[in-house]
């Protein structure tokens, strides 16, 4: 008896913890809304801060510009991968997931989105890199 109750104590505690590509796949969501909806601004506000050193609020205006906006609207997004990684080539102290959705966009089919996420000191998952080919 006393086996069951703790079993059933700990499963919720189980549930609570997600995976870190989990965690990650989360914030990234949040985060294509408005990247997807040409929120530029905010998209870069939710930018890992070793990101933003290396670019700029008017270069990532000009990165959307030129990279996403000319894909137009999401047809589909489905998960190709997601991995956790322990720590990150240019962070090495945080770790991070990789995550990869196979998209398609009004004017691209079969688009290959490849974004980086990094796990802030706060806690808050951020994107760190983001790839379409």
């Amino acid at each position: 008896m006393i086996a069951v109750v703790l079993l059933a104590c700990s499963r919720p505690v189980a549930a609570a913890q997600a995976a870190p590509e989990a965690e990650a796949q989360q914030a990234l969501t949040a985060w294509l809304l408005l990247w997807d909806a040409g929120k530029y601004d905010e998209s870069y506000d939710g930018l890992a801060e070793h990101a933003k050193k290396d670019v700029s609020r008017a270069q990532w205006l000009q990165y959307w510009t030129n990279v996403r906006k000319p894909l137009g609207k999401v047809v589909s997004r489905k998960l190709y991968e997601a991995k956790h990684v322990d720590s990150l080539p240019t962070i090495p102290d945080r770790d991070g997931a990789m995550i990869q959705y196979v998209s398609s966009f009004e004017t691209k089919s079969g688009a290959l989105e490849t974004i980086g996420m990094v796990h802030e000191r706060d806690g808050v998952w951020r994107v760190a890199a983001y790839i379409v080919k």
